[in-house]
C-alpha cells in the first residue's frame, strides 16, 4: 500500500536540494535507502457512502529535518483503486494536480506552494478523491478492502480512519483488530495505526 520514495529533482542553489516525495499506493517496490531529510506523517480518512462510493481524504505532512533539503514536488500512484474527483491543496492553497491513467493505474502530481525552509518547517499536501474500489457489495454481504503498506520505513506517523455506515448490517469481521472502535452519527468508526497493519492491508465484511 505504501512506499516512500525520493528522487533528486534540480539543484536551486549551492546546498539545497528540492526533491519529489512519491506515494506508492498498492504497488510492490524495494525501500529506497533513507536520508534523514524529512518526517512523513500520512493521515488518512475513508468515508463510505451507503451506495458504496468512497470519499477519501488523504493528508501528508512533511517536516523538514535538514535546513538544506525542500519538497517541491508531491506524486502519488493508485494501483489498485480506480479514483476519480481529485482534488489537491498544497499549503493550504488549491492547485491544479496532474492527473494521469495508463495500465490500470493513476498518478496524481503537483507542485508544492510555498513551500517551506527550514529545519522544523512542515509542508501539507491535502489530496480528496473518490472511488468505487473499496466496498463491493456481493449478495447481502459488503466487503472492503484498503491495501497494505509496502513499507514503513522512513515514516513517522500513519493513521487511518474508516467510517462504514450502519446500514451495511453488522460487523462479520474486521482484519486486523482496529485501535479504536466506536460508534458515530450512524456509523461504524474504525482507527488504526501502523502497528495495527505492518504487513496487511485492512479487510472487513459487514451483513446480515
Amino acid at each position: 500500500m505504501d512506499i516512500l520514495k525520493k528522487e533528486r529533482n534540480r539543484v536551486l542553489k549551492p546546498g539545497v536540494l528540492l526533491l519529489t516525495i512519491f506515494f506508492f499506493f498498492g504497488k510492490s517496490f524495494a525501500q529506497p535507502a533513507q536520508d534523514e531529510q524529512f518526517l512523513i506523517d500520512y493521515n488518512l480518512e475513508y468515508n463510505i457512502s451507503e451506495n458504496g462510493e468512497t470519499n477519501v481524504i488523504h493528508k501528508t505532512t512533511i517536516t523538514n529535518i535538514q535546513n538544506d533539503v525542500i519538497p517541491t514536488t508531491y506524486s502519488f500512484s493508485a494501483k489498485q483503486l480506480e479514483i476519480y474527483d481529485v482534488s489537491v491543496q498544497t499549503n493550504g492553497k488549491e492547485v491544479n494536480p496532474k492527473v494521469e491513467k495508463k495500465d490500470g493505474e493513476t498518478m496524481v502530481s503537483v507542485t508544492i506552494k510555498d513551500y517551506a525552509i527550514g529545519k522544523g518547517r512542515q509542508n501539507i499536501i491535502l489530496l480528496k478523491y473518490k472511488t468505487k474500489s473499496i466496498a463491493i457489495k456481493s449478495g447481502e454481504i459488503w466487503n472492503i478492502y484498503i491495501p497494505k503498506i509496502q513499507a514503513l520505513e522512513g515514516i513517522s506517523g500513519y493513521d487511518v480512519k474508516i467510517s462504514i455506515p450502519k446500514s451495511f448490517g453488522n460487523k462479520v469481521y474486521i482484519s486486523p483488530a482496529p485501535e479504536i472502535q466506536k460508534d458515530e452519527e450512524g456509523n461504524f468508526i474504525f482507527l488504526f495505526t501502523k502497528n495495527n497493519f505492518q504487513s496487511t492491508g485492512i479487510s472487513a465484511a459487514f451483513g446480515d
